[in-house]
């Protein structure tokens, strides 16, 4: 795995609202990567995990669990990249710590360990209230408020009937994305941010593309442009040939919006026919958060770049990360969460030595998984955050 021990680690008797100035704290241990946000009188959690050496999937949530029962917190979006084997002991255990999965458990398969899943990420939050929303007796989507907007994290959307053709099923996805939505108050020109996982991505991308494209086509967006995504291959569970996740915010102050957020280094990604933003950017007056999209070795023209030599690849890849950035006043310190998406995991070593070369370290999970282009070995997308003095 690629993250290493954070910077920095904060006083182990860290409490929110405690007295003294806000700031990011960041606790790191051996496969446990922790982010802690306090504002608008809530304390947002964002965990990157993996098991250990020989640690099996009790000790590895049973971890997590203990930092969230310390601090009150409930989970509001995880995600699981591991086996789908693993999956219904995953499950089971989820419920014996949590009870009910009263939130969006997306499973995406792809490489594994021994313990039958390489990581997970979780946004946990407390000091708020939290509504589930259910669709199809299965629960896709959180809701809750801070002070300045409602967010959505919606998940676990995936097609009924999983027999149909790869288009049919795209479409009925969105049709859940929308109820999901509708549930929430909310409609599409409220989405930030969005993730695809494909089932075998390579054969069907151009296809996926064009129900992607239609459906924003003629729909109000409210002024925005498309949303920050990801599209790269993971099976799921319940044989769909895709699933979908993403983020939605709702303002509820006149200095609260998100926007596109270009790259400095790439051209737009509809240029070359994809339906998404190079990033996006939520402001509010206490916090910005930067969601970058599926971020890979491209060059400015839409070209691959240095097919074949994974290193040039991840150079160039975090070089547009860094542009992105940078252009927001932010910095590789300012991540809350990374996944590494690499073609052959083997390679997953050479951006182990690009953070040992450049002195970076990143809360991050690597999974095995194909991208949006054949020739392109790795991928990388994150989330940020840096919080304001008021």
């Amino acid at each position: 795995m690629t993250t290493q021990p954070a910077t920095t680690k904060p006083e182990s008797n860290f409490r929110p609202n405690a007295a003294g100035p806000k700031q990011i704290v960041r606790q790191s241990s051996e496969g446990l990567n922790v982010r802690i946000c306090e504002h608008s009188g809530i304390c947002e959690f964002h965990i990157s995990a993996r098991p250990l050496p020989g640690e099996n999937l009790s000790i590895l949530f049973g971890r997590i669990a203990a930092l969230l029962k310390e601090h009150d917190a409930k989970i509001v979006r995880q995600e699981v990249f591991g086996s789908i084997d693993a999956y219904e002991a995953t499950e089971g255990l989820l419920h014996d710590l949590f009870g009910d999965i009263a939130w969006p458990l997306n499973w995406i398969d792809g490489d594994s360990t021994a313990s039958g899943i390489s990581g997970t990420h979780i946004v946990a939050i407390s000091g708020v209230e939290i509504e589930c929303i259910r669709l199809n007796g299965k629960t896709v989507a959180t809701v809750f408020r801070d002070k300045w907007a409602k967010h959505c994290l919606i998940g676990n959307i995936i097609p009924a009937n999983v027999s149909a053709s790869q288009a049919a099923q795209t479409e009925n996805a969105y049709q859940n994305f929308q109820a999901a939505l509708a549930s929430a108050g909310m409609d599409i020109g409220d989405v930030v941010r969005t993730w695809f996982f494909l089932d075998n991505i390579l054969s069907w991308y151009d296809e996926f593309n064009k129900v992607r494209n239609g459906f924003y086509s003629g729909r109000n967006l409210h002024g925005k442009t498309f949303p920050a995504s990801t599209g790269v291959s993971g099976r799921n569970p319940e044989g769909g040939a895709l699933s979908l996740a993403a983020w939605a915010m709702q303002p509820l102050d006149s200095q609260t919006d998100f926007t596109e957020v270009p790259s400095p280094l790439q051209c737009p990604a509809p240029n070359y026919g994809s339906g998404f933003s190079r990033a996006a950017e939520m402001v509010t007056p206490e916090y910005r958060r930067l969601l970058v999209s599926g971020t890979a070795s491209i060059f400015p023209d839409g070209r691959s770049a240095h097919d074949g030599d994974i290193a040039k690849q991840i150079t160039l890849t975090m070089e547009v990360v860094r542009g992105i950035l940078e252009s927001r006043d932010l910095t590789y310190a300012d991540i809350t969460r990374a996944t590494l998406y690499f073609k052959d995991i083997a390679q997953a070593g050479a951006f182990d030595a690009w953070c040992t070369r450049n002195n970076v370290v990143v809360p991050a999970i690597s999974t095995q998984a194909d991208v949006c282009r054949d020739e392109l070995l790795f991928e990388i997308e994150l989330d940020a955050l840096v919080e304001l003095n008021l």
